[in-house]
């Protein structure tokens, strides 16, 4: 699967919006076929000899006729078949034109652009507050320890920084780092700014304990246990007593799921919504990051259930339904 929406593109024209979403070859196909289609029909479209004759009272021996199966223009379905083909060819030509006017090179492959100091404080600005990337990565010495230091960006190609951002799985088989949304303007600034990033040499990540059950993909397994040790036990720990490996270089203490006195105050909807759409969406810290993309809706529910086997309670009465 490609890199997905515009990243990769660099177009400032009114075609970005079109060209993000379709690529040359299926814009291409799609004329081709709706142009041919229209054209075909209206080759069955009746026609008279003489267009510029009116049409009037005929019989069946004239050169004339304005019977059903030779009144051409006249009758309303050739009518709506011109029109039909007529709007087809209009909006060929739009189409067209503005892929002509395109500049040439405009459109390239992903790459860094250049940021202005505004840009690189606002992306610093979203990983502190919005994303969850510090959570496993470094960024100036801040930040989690499970995956490599950001700045190692710099030493790959642009193709591949864009991959593992929009689809982790794929460029990674096997990897603990989920998909997280993100618009592509955004996109494009963080991959621009971890492209730009000083060279250094990345430490190395903490080595974790192996998972009970180990998953190999993100829908490999529906054992809850193997996808909780594999997602939720390097921050959470194995039990969930909230001392995974990398608990200790995180500023917020993840939250501890054996708590009875903690989790008895969540719902089960509530650490639905959390697994599923990271910390930030429950005002809660996000560096918690959301797995809704890489796990399934069913793995989900089944974290929720088996945190509940982790602090062997349930969630407050009134989230509870009717008995």
């Amino acid at each position: 699967m490609p890199v997905e929406g515009p990243t990769g593109f660099s177009l400032p024209h009114p075609a970005t919006a079109m060209l993000a979403k379709h690529d040359h070859s299926n814009i291409s196909a799609d004329l081709i076929t709706g142009t041919l289609v229209s054209l075909v029909a209206f080759q069955h479209v009746p026609r008279v000899k003489n267009y510029s004759r009116p049409v009037g009272k005929s019989t069946v021996n004239s050169r004339w006729r304005t019977d059903k199966m030779s009144a051409g223009w006249s009758h309303p379905r050739g009518v709506v078949y011109f029109l039909a083909m007529l709007a087809q060819f209009c909006a060929a030509l739009a189409i067209t034109a503005q892929l002509w006017a395109i500049p040439s090179g405009a459109i390239r492959r992903p790459g860094p652009r250049p940021l202005s100091a505004f840009e690189r404080r606002k992306a610093e600005a979203l990983f502190r507050s919005r994303l969850p990337c510090l959570g496993c990565h470094q960024l100036n010495g801040t930040g989690g320890k499970l995956g490599p230091d950001l700045a190692v960006a710099a030493t790959l190609s642009p193709a591949h920084v864009y991959a593992k951002i929009t689809d982790p799985q794929r460029a990674v088989p096997g990897t603990i780092m989920p998909r997280v949304p993100m618009d592509p303007k955004t996109l494009d600034l963080i991959a621009s700014y971890l492209l730009k990033l000083p060279e250094k040499v990345s430490p190395s990540p903490i080595p974790l304990p192996p998972a009970p059950g180990a998953v190999t993909g993100a829908a490999g397994t529906s054992d809850p246990a193997a996808v909780y040790g594999k997602f939720c036990a390097p921050c959470h720990g194995t039990r969930g007593a909230g001392d995974g490996p990398n608990a200790s270089s995180l500023p917020v203490p993840p939250s501890a799921h054996a708590s009875k006195a903690l989790m008895s105050e969540r719902s089960d909807d509530a650490l639905f919504d959390t697994i599923l759409a990271g910390g930030s969406v429950m005002h809660r810290s996000n560096l918690m990051p959301p797995v809704g993309l890489t796990l399934t809706r069913d793995q989900i529910w089944s974290l929720v259930r088996y945190s509940r086997t982790l602090c062997v309670c349930e969630g407050p009465t009134w989230s509870r339904g009717q008995p």
